[in-house]
């Protein structure tokens, strides 16, 4: 999960705190994008914000070389915490909060109901176990 509040944006429809309950974030002028950004300059994937082992990291695009901190200009990957004022083109957000989201993939999930069956001993095992036999 990532907060962010735009305090400063030429779309005023962008300003206010944006919560994106995933790990990784694009900003630019992209639609795609999860914060999108209507302005002339910026790029399609302009910064990837994204939380990495506990940090929250800023990743420019490779075509361009910098973009602002707390003011000050900063070069390729930083690492932000909470409070700082990241600024690309005229649009100002500040990183309110971020937390790792933990995801299970799907094998994982299947594999704990699976142990959870077996534990119970759960008679929807047979049914389990009989329809991936009818591969």
């Amino acid at each position: 999960m990532i907060q962010l509040t735009v305090k400063k944006s030429n779309d005023i429809n962008k300003l206010g705190t944006v919560i994106f309950n995933k790990n990784l974030i694009y900003v630019g002028n992209d639609h795609l994008c999860d914060l999108y950004i209507i302005e002339e300059g910026l790029l399609a994937n302009h910064l990837i914000i994204e939380i990495a082992e506990g940090n929250l990291i800023a990743h420019p695009n490779k075509k361009i070389d910098y973009f602002h901190v707390n003011g000050k200009r900063s070069t390729g990957h930083k690492i932000l915490t909470v409070g700082n004022l990241v600024k690309i083109g005229n649009t100002e957000f500040t990183i309110d909060n971020f937390v790792e989201t933990q995801y299970k993939t799907i094998k994982e999930e299947l594999n704990q109901i699976t142990d959870k069956l077996i534990q119970d001993e759960s008679k929807l095992l047979d049914i389990i176990q009989e329809i991936q036999g009818a591969d």
